[in-house]
């Protein structure tokens, strides 16, 4: 059975044509963040070709500056990886974790540096855990591993 034609030059015109009405609904305020930024998105209508909500965000009042760093939740929203929009409760959850984070890596560089392992730097780390074999075999070019046995 044959398929019905495509008629892409229908499609085509049609939405040409529907470029030129206005079909957006306005913008849904979503959310704020710390830093003042608020968050939009419009939800396409069934005459526009869109098939994602548009989503964006205003910086605070009296700044043009789009370039700034932007929570991470946020920026994941913006960018459609995830549905829904940060609530305050996980950002400031996931600001905790960060914090806890920063400090669990303060704490791991004060102990490195305590550690022998640092103080002693004429072998580097994991060097002396290579295996040792016999004379004929060279472990830098031009030192054998024996120094008796050295060839030239």
């Amino acid at each position: 059975m044959a398929r019905p034609p495509r008629r892409l030059l229908l499609q085509a015109f049609q939405s040409f044509l529907n470029s030129f009405k206005r079909h957006q609904t306005k913008p849904v305020l979503k959310g704020e963040d710390s830093l003042g930024n608020k968050y939009f998105e419009s939800v396409p209508t069934a005459a526009s070709n869109r098939t994602k909500p548009h989503r964006y965000y205003l910086p605070r009042a009296g700044e043009e500056d789009f370039h700034q760093e932007l929570p991470a939740e946020w920026e994941a929203w913006l960018r459609g990886r995830r549905k829904v929009p940060p609530t305050p409760e996980e950002i400031a959850q996931n600001y905790q974790t960060m914090l806890q984070t920063k400090e669990n890596a303060r704490k791991l560089a004060a102990e490195s540096k305590d550690s022998k392992l640092l103080d002693n730097p004429s072998s580097p780390r994991g060097y002396e855990s290579f295996p040792k074999y016999g004379s004929e075999f060279e472990d830098i070019p031009g030192r054998f591993l024996d120094k008796k046995d050295s060839k030239s």
